[in-house]
């Protein structure tokens, strides 16, 4: 079995604090005898989500054509061919595209898979593993049911990845009312936009199950001593949730704890929002942190990720990465994408070895 550590690219701060990359921190994770592997490594975001960072054989993720519904006003269902996920090898996610709300008028849609709801309401991508949900599968049935709007809702399902982090949610600015947008889904939810004057803070995006936490709200002065500018709220982080706004931004949630490079380290925390007085949390400065409003660091951090194995347990090493050594294990650390790939030494010498 390989240590894997996979963290996705941090989202963006622009006014609520940018949520952490997901985090996974797996001990049993399975590569295959003589395969290469592609590692790709999510960017952190600069005025959007993070970008996502996975692990998957060479030429082995299968995606499904796109799936489009967009009638206006109005609930739509399609049945989708998904017979190329049957029996998948690795974890299945889906990509919902949302485009065509209008959030400052809380107008959105709401998207089902298979009849379960995926939540979804706002302009944005989302992602969730479906893996149990296909399971078996040929075919689902995609729902997408419009509130006073024209939404479009795609889809598209991939598999064939042995570990997929989602990037970090973006911590969006506000409306041109002065109302806070909502923050985005990600890894870590994205803190709620700040809002102006008596108009509604956003509230905190949500997160992915497993990878992170959700983003605090922004602040909503309705019904109080109106402020010229509210505070946003803080973007979630690996271990913990961000913080609402009160009187001014919000602090963030604090990263999660590894030492799979032999030095316990504190990765993907989230951003600071908007206003005076608010922290990042811990962790935002290493991979997968969220932006932050504080200090002006608003791009959120790149991913990261780290293999790591018994050199006697394997059949052979690997190549690929930064490499180092730790008592008997290999660390392979991936700062950008790449290709893991087996060291075969040549024919030669592996006999010479057997004798």
């Amino acid at each position: 079995m390989f240590r894997v550590l996979c963290i996705a690219g941090g989202g963006a701060a622009t006014g609520g604090g940018g949520g952490a990359g997901g985090f996974r921190d797996e001990d049993d994770v399975q590569l295959v005898d003589f395969k290469e592997y592609e590692v790709v490594v999510g960017e952190g975001g600069t005025n959007s989500n993070g970008a996502d960072t996975y692990i998957a054989k060479v030429n082995s993720v299968i995606e499904t054509p796109v799936f489009s519904i967009g009638i206006p006003n109005t609930s739509d269902s399609e049945v989708a061919d998904v017979s190329s996920m049957l029996n998948p090898v690795g974890e299945v996610w889906v990509e919902i595209n949302v485009s065509g709300t209008r959030e400052r008028d809380r107008d959105g849609t709401f998207v089902s898979i298979k009849g379960q709801s995926m939540g979804i309401a706002w302009d944005g991508t989302y992602h969730f593993n479906v893996t149990s949900l296909l399971s078996g599968e040929s075919s689902v049935t995609l729902a997408n049911n419009n509130n006073s709007c024209s939404a479009t809702v795609t889809f598209k399902f991939s598999t064939g990845y042995d570990l997929f982090s989602v990037g970090g949610g973006l911590g969006p600015d506000r409306d041109s009312d002065g109302g806070g947008f909502t923050g985005k889904m990600g890894g870590s939810g994205g803190g709620g936009g700040p809002a102006q004057s008596n108009e509604s803070g956003g509230g905190g995006g949500p997160r992915v199950p497993g990878q992170g936490f959700v983003g605090g709200s922004g602040i909503n002065s309705k019904g109080t001593n109106p402020r010229r500018d509210d505070g946003g709220g803080g973007g979630g982080g690996a271990s913990q949730a961000g913080q609402s706004a009160s009187n001014g931004g919000a602090d963030g949630g604090d990263g999660e704890f590894s030492d799979i490079t032999g030095t316990n380290l504190r990765y993907a925390g989230g951003g600071a929002g908007e206003g005076g007085g608010s922290s990042p949390g811990a962790g935002h400065d290493r991979p997968g942190g969220g932006g932050t409003m504080a200090g002006g660091v608003t791009s959120g951090q790149d991913g990261i990720m780290v293999i790591r194995y018994t050199r006697a347990d394997v059949t052979h090493t690997y190549v690929g990465g930064t490499i180092t050594d730790v008592g008997g294990d290999r660390i392979h650390t991936f700062t950008s994408s790449g290709i893991l790939s087996p060291f075969l030494p040549p024919l030669g010498a592996a006999s010479l070895v057997s004798k």
